[in-house]
């Protein structure tokens, strides 16, 4: 056995055990008043839209480049237009599935 495993086996072996301080805590942000509650859910709701929409003409522009470049002779084009309308429909999934995405962690790790 090494040394170093041997001395942080010593270590733990003597360490106090502590209790964890976060237990029975959560997030709460009702904490600053209903104003803060009404208004951060608002800012928020607000930019997930402006995400959406951005996301989605990002979709529909890679859409028209990959409609551009069919039938061009170009296939290395094309082959770049088919890889950015995939990485814009992932992101475009992502944004909508955004919510259902966050309650899973939360049902999953919270």
């Amino acid at each position: 056995m090494s040394n170093s495993l041997h001395i942080a086996q010593n270590l733990v072996a003597i360490a106090p055990a502590m209790d964890n301080p976060f237990t029975g805590i959560v997030p709460n942000f009702t904490v600053f008043g209903a104003e803060f509650n009404t208004l951060w859910k608002k800012l928020f709701a607000g930019l997930w839209a402006v995400v959406l929409i951005w996301t989605a003409a990002r979709l529909l522009m890679s859409f028209m480049a990959m409609s551009d470049h069919k039938g061009g002779g170009h296939p290395q084009a094309l082959s770049e237009a088919r890889s950015d309308t995939k990485k814009a429909a992932f992101a475009f999934g992502g944004t909508i599935a955004f919510g259902a995405i966050v309650s899973l962690f939360f049902a999953l790790f919270g």
